[in-house]
């Protein structure tokens, strides 16, 4: 992870290289995936919520913007997968996909086991469903 940029840009608000991560009301995570996602990048992402996990930082909802996502490797994928099936998540709702994006992300979130993720065209219809599948 030593090409990986972690930046602090404001309280609650992270970059890991071109992604945006933010922590908003409720648990929910805000993270904008921008560019190609590497193995080497989803790691750091990995890593980043253990950290933020052992400082008290829970994140028990994902709200994933993929509207400037690029390709993911195979082991990518399989990081962010990882992430889903965490104790810790609870819900993951994606937005913003085009048709190609759209199905591998459901190929590789459909194989997590919970039925706890969903797919939207945009980020008010995701965090509506955040928002009222669990009464925040």
């Amino acid at each position: 992870m030593n090409n990986i940029e972690v930046l602090q840009l404001d309280e609650g608000k992270f970059r890991i290289n071109n992604n945006i991560v933010e922590f908003l009301n409720n648990n929910v995570v805000y993270i904008q995936v921008c560019g190609a996602q590497t193995n080497e990048l989803s790691q750091a992402h990995l890593q980043f919520f253990y950290d933020q996990t052992a400082k008290g930082n829970v994140a028990h909802y994902y709200l994933i913007d993929l509207n400037k996502a690029g390709k993911s490797t195979p082991d990518a994928r399989k990081v962010w997968q990882q992430l889903s099936e965490e104790p810790t998540t609870k819900k993951v709702a994606v937005f913003g996909l085009h048709p190609v994006a759209r199905v591998l992300a459901s190929f590789v979130l459909g194989k997590v086991k919970r039925n706890a993720n969903s797919f939207f065209k945009t980020q008010e219809e995701a965090l509506a469903w955040i928002n009222a599948e669990n009464n925040l």
